[in-house]
């Protein structure tokens, strides 16, 4: 069956290509240290050096966290694990999208459930989500200058960068009061960085200074407790962002340092020449820039896919499409958010859908399964792994990516349906339908191949011809008069076995829709 054979052939180079894109994808340039000196690549940051080495690693996250911050905070957590050293988070940014300062919150949370130690040094800000990362480490250590808080959650969506709704606002500001707890933060001050609404007071019960909400404080008094209100820090208008001083005369951060030589040699006391650098890979800097045009990836991906389908053989549409997937799936890979696991269930995906089309249509079964495993790897693959339902900010994410996957491929699947509309009508549609031109070039057809003996003439309705394969309802057909060139067809409503006279009655784009011809009507193409 030489359409079973291209099905196949295609899925095959489909699934290799995406097993080697996600395997180059694999972070392995070296990191440079502070003397320049490397890593050995594919051996997850531990080395032989590295074991010996005792001085901290430095990662420094400045400008909007992006998906590329993800990647060399992991980078650096690796290097520091198998010595046992210090990790310190350098800070500089006005922060970034709401998922992603989750997902390094729960990188640096995991890495000092391991036993990593993780400090933060606020250099010049930490702002919104740089707020949270700093807040997520064991201790926070800020310059003279510097400025933590204004943490308003956003969302980054189909109209831009937005204030997050108020029903999420409202689970948000549990969460990051909860965080600040479990990480030994005034849990007032945390949730007045947040929700401007919430003021935040420095009162004293029985004699002991202590940071309330306004809620809070309101309660104390109805209590009848022992309270006194020294000063209102931050009012009901206002986000809490704390200075240096501020934060240190609140038990905010542990300390303020001039800059990171201070921190390291009197506060931590390790020798600065000892200092390992994590720099960003090229890798990072290519997903930093992938990460941002992920929807759109997606969108060409599922319309070149479309496009594929309605071509014969496998062509430009087809290799394009899985190079939107590889991409898509490689930026993941590069963060820590995808697996191996997500790539062989998209695959799969695809061979399913694909034995649905072409093999046994009309059964469901596998065209279903097939494209449950492709909303699964599509979806699961921005989850990243300690993925945890009861927490509100994981469910958050998890229904984001499952919201914006099913949006944005629905977006791709309208886009492809209306261009198979609109496309035939098209010079570039006729082109692309009807192969090679009386000089023999041109078309898509000709880039491919399959219709390389069948001239223009032979491509239009009425044309007379017999079944090569089974149609079910897609196979290929032998045109009259070039019975060396099979040209792939469907047929509309039920099947058509092998040696079946047809005629063609739609000429679509790279494939033409025929219907069976009563025996005494089966002369010869014109």
């Amino acid at each position: 069956m030489p359409s079973l054979r291209i099905i196949l052939r295609s899925l095959v180079l489909g699934l290799a290509f995406l097993v080697a894109a996600s395997a180059l994808a694999s972070p392995t340039v070296p990191a440079a240290s502070a003397q320049g000196q490397g890593r050995t690549p594919g051996t997850g940051g531990a080395t032989g050096a590295d074991a010996a080495r005792t001085g901290p690693v430095v990662v420094r996250l400045a400008g909007e966290l992006n998906a590329s911050s993800l990647s060399l905070l992991r980078r650096a957590i690796d290097a520091a694990r198998p010595a046992g050293r210090i990790v310190i988070v350098e800070l500089d940014t006005p922060g970034g999208e709401v998922t992603l300062m989750w997902r390094l919150a729960k990188a640096i949370d995991a890495a000092r459930e391991d036993g990593t130690v993780v400090v933060a040094l606020v250099d010049a800000k930490a702002l919104s989500a740089g707020s949270m990362v700093a807040m997520s480490c064991e201790e926070i250590y800020m310059t003279p200058e510097a400025v933590i808080g204004a943490a308003t959650p956003i969302t980054i969506g189909m109209q831009g960068i937005e204030k997050a709704e108020e029903k999420f606002l409202s689970s948000f500001r549990v969460e990051w009061r909860a965080w600040a707890e479990r990480n030994n933060r005034p849990p007032a001050l945390a949730e007045g960085m947040v929700d401007e609404t919430v003021e935040v007071r420095l009162v004293e019960i029985d004699g002991l200074p202590t940071l309330v909400t306004g809620t809070e404080w309101d309660d104390l008094r109805e209590t009848g407790a022992n309270v006194t209100l020294v000063r209102t820090v931050v009012d009901d208008q206002t986000l809490v962002a704390l200075t240096a001083s501020e934060a240190l005369e609140f038990g905010f951060s542990e300390g303020t340092v001039s800059g990171l030589r201070e921190l390291v040699e009197l506060n931590l006391g390790q020798a600065f020449a000892d200092v390992e650098r994590i720099q960003a890979t090229a890798s990072e800097e290519l997903v930093a820039r992938l990460a941002p045009i992920a929807p759109f990836l997606l969108v060409i991906a599922v319309l070149l896919a479309l496009a594929e389908f309605q071509a014969p053989g496998f062509g430009v549409a087809g290799i394009g499409s899985l190079v939107c997937f590889a991409l898509l799936l490689a930026s993941r890979y590069l963060t820590g958010l995808a697996g191996w696991e997500h790539v062989v269930a998209m695959g799969l995906g695809v061979v399913l859908i694909a034995v649905e089309l072409l093999i046994v249509p009309g059964t469901f079964v596998a065209g279903i399964s097939g494209g449950l495993l492709l909303l699964w790897g599509l979806v699961a693959s921005q989850l990243g792994p300690g993925f945890d339902w009861d927490l509100a900010l994981d469910r958050r994410v998890l229904i984001g990516a499952t919201i914006s996957t099913l949006g944005w491929t629905l977006v791709g699947m309208f886009g492809g349906l209306a261009l198979g509309r609109i496309l035939p009508r098209t010079p570039v549609g006729h082109a692309l339908a009807s192969g090679p031109s009386e000089t023999g070039t041109g078309g898509f057809a000709s880039a491919v191949g399959e219709l390389a003996c069948v001239g223009a003439d032979a491509l239009r309705p009425g044309a007379l011809g017999t079944c090569a394969t089974a149609l079910r309802p897609v196979g290929r057909v032998l045109l009259d008069g070039h019975s060396r060139a099979e040209v792939e067809a469907s047929v509309d409503g039920g099947s058509l076995d092998v040696g079946t006279r047809v005629r063609v009655v739609v000429v679509r784009t790279g494939r033409i829709v025929v219907e069976a011809v009563e025996p005494d009507d089966g002369g010869t193409g014109a």
